[in-house]
């Protein structure tokens, strides 16, 4: 009788089971492989129709299918009628796992930074679901980054609700709400109102936890407030929105824009729409404007001789407005202030940006402007309007009302029952000569350099005095690490901070003097906590400040970014996806190099945890 276990029917049984389980798992590390792939490229798992007869199973199939090619073990799998694991069921179970994981690896970072702002912002998606983004900015490997934590479905869209969701999202993830230093939001009055606002009621529960309102949402509405309060910028805009509708949104005279710039040999360029919360828009489209005028111009004018004769009633229309010196003012006066202000508007776009930088750009900014409103700056821009004039053959009007009707002069005529109620110092009609052409135009120049540096002044300028502070915390600056301002932002965290008001004043000598020894000029916040770092205990204080300030935000922008995801992951095919499934595949189609970092075996071994499958894995 043989003795060599190696050879016993329990040894068999073992080593057949470690096989079939080996199997499995490499199985599933194909599944989990091909989900991360269609993840990272927001493309959908499931198909209409999945049967064997289908032209097309779905790409999470259709993937398997071709990855099976060549490997005989995992084709065998897929054409079971079990165990191939490819059902929704268990894509659900995978895609959920994943975005855990993800979750799992930003809270460790949290965790590992002390410090954590919140960001959020909410949109409508396909299905007209409100959806909420929560977005976490913190300091992780010496660098500010902001990361997605989901987007969750709001029934309803109150300061009580909206707070209540932040509050419960961030306790589910297990991260203490009280290390949370500042909230960024919108200027919704449901999320600013300070006192019943979303701002408001998340500080009863961590008071040190300031607003911040997105810088980018602010200079929008300096934007927006300056076309309603100018009648001539808001004419202007509808007409350049007019211009790009009626050239590109019509197949023929698009093309025959692009063909009357070919034959003049310049560059095609399109043009682009007007966009009130978008600066970058526009910025190219008016430049797009100015630069291809005559080419618009020379389309108008072909289409206005047309027999089509509701377009050659509107290109007359549009034609007659654009070949104004009044409109070619507007327009130049309008690219030499937006240019400016897009410098701004465009580096708020960076998620990684700090708040002092931000609060220092916004001051040049305001400055710049303010530097343009003298006669010299006027003279030199109304030297380039009348060449842009000559040079297009269009006529300087010297009584732009001397077109008025009639009827028009005589509405300004008082009505006799209203003499009774009004005074003559301050109405009636006023027989003053009307400007010409030229003042018209510096009249204008001043007053949009005027309503954007007051808007500017009343949005930015007026910061909290912890705000204020923060020039504290730039190297570049001459108030770096002064004490009396470093007070201000101490006292505010004192109670997240534990720092020693006596040891604080001392380290912030020695830090100086420290980091003198380094080029301070090119230096900034996050290269002095990196020089810093090298003596953790001797400016331990000193770091914990830095950090939190690196910390706080500036706008939410990356929210933004991650709603234009939105738009890829649930698109009309997918409207009638499930909410934690979307949460989970939208982080995955934004944290596209963290999904490639993800452990697999890890997400096997939770795969195998998750529910009890037909052909286990252990």
């Amino acid at each position: 009788m043989s003795t060599d276990t190696s050879k016993s029917i329990a040894n068999a049984l073992i080593q057949s089971r470690s096989q079939e389980v080996q199997e499995n798992r490499d199985h599933v590390k194909y599944i989990f492989r091909a989900i991360c792939f269609l993840g990272r490229q927001g493309l959908a798992l499931t198909g209409h129709d999945e049967s064997e007869t289908s032209a097309n199973r779905g790409n999470l199939v259709e993937l398997m299918e071709e990855m099976s090619k060549g490997n005989e073990k995992l084709k065998a799998k897929l054409q079971r009628r079990y165990g191939h694991y490819c059902s929704h069921q268990y894509q659900n179970d995978a895609v959920t796992l994943i975005g855990n994981a993800l979750r799992q690896d930003i809270i460790s970072e949290v965790k590992s930074a002390n410090y954590f702002a919140i960001l959020v912002d909410e949109t409508k998606d396909v299905s007209r679901k409100e959806q909420l983004a929560i977005l976490l900015r913190y300091i992780s490997n010496g660098k500010v980054v902001e990361r997605p934590i989901g987007c969750y479905h709001m029934h309803k869209l109150d300061a009580e609700s909206l707070s209540t969701s932040i509050c419960e999202t961030i306790e589910k993830l297990g991260v203490d709400s009280m290390l949370c230093i500042a909230q960024c939001y919108d200027g919704a009055s449901v999320m600013s109102g300070e006192f019943n606002g979303v701002q408001a009621k998340f500080r009863e529960k961590v008071p040190h936890a300031v607003y911040v309102h997105c810088h980018a949402h602010r200079l929008n509405l300096v934007l927006t407030d300056c076309l309603k309060n100018i009648s001539e910028l808001s004419e202007f805009f509808s007409v350049v929105q007019r211009l790009y509708a009626f050239i590109s949104c019509s197949n023929t005279r698009h093309e025959l824009f692009v063909e009357s710039q070919r034959i003049s040999g310049q560059k095609v360029l399109e043009l682009e729409r007007t966009v009130q919360t978008r600066w970058f828009y526009a910025v190219r489209s008016i430049s797009k404007v100015k630069a291809r005028f005559d080419c618009i111009v020379a389309v108008l004018a072909a289409v206005s001789d047309s027999s089509n004769g509701e377009a050659a009633c509107e290109a007359k229309g549009l034609l007659d407005k654009i070949n104004s010196a009044s409109f070619v003012s507007t327009l130049h006066i309008m690219e030499k202030v937006l240019v400016i202000v897009n410098c701004l508007s465009e580096q708020l776009q960076s998620g990684s940006l700090l708040i002092y930088k931000a609060l220092a750009l916004i001051s040049g900014t305001y400055e710049t402007l303010q530097k343009l409103r003298n006669d010299n700056e006027w003279n030199n821009l109304s030297k380039n309007i009348s060449e842009f004039l000559a040079l297009n053959d269009i006529q300087e009007s010297k009584s732009p009302q001397s077109k008025t009707s009639a009827r028009n002069k005589r509405s300004q005529a008082i009505s006799i029952r209203l003499k009774a109620f009004l005074s003559n110092s301050t109405t009636g009609k006023r027989n003053i000569s009307q400007p010409v052409e030229s003042d018209c135009g510096k009249l204008l120049y001043f007053e949009v350099i005027d309503r954007f540096t007051s808007e500017m002044d009343q949005r930015f300028m007026q910061n909290m005095p912890l705000l204020d502070a923060l020039s504290a915390f730039d190297p570049s600056s001459s108030n770096f690490l002064e004490i009396s301002k470093v007070e201000r932002v101490m006292c505010h965290y004192q109670e997240i901070l534990g720092v020693d008001d006596h040891a604080i004043e001392s380290q912030l000598s020695l830090a100086k003097l420290h980091l003198s020894k380094s080029d301070i000029s090119k230096m900034d916040l996050l290269r002095a906590i990196e020089i810093l770092s090298d003596l953790p205990v001797a400016y331990s204080a000193v770091l914990k400040l830095m950090k939190l300030v690196a910390t706080l935000p500036v706008t939410t922008a990356s929210n933004e970014r991650f709603f234009s995801a939105l738009g890829r992951v649930k698109d009309y095919l997918r409207s009638t996806m499930g909410n934690d499934r979307l949460s989970d595949l939208m982080i995955m189609a934004v944290e596209k190099e963290e999904v490639k970092k993800l452990d697999l075996d890890r997400l096997v071994n939770d795969f195998a945890k998750q529910r009890l499958c037909r052909y286990p894995l252990f």
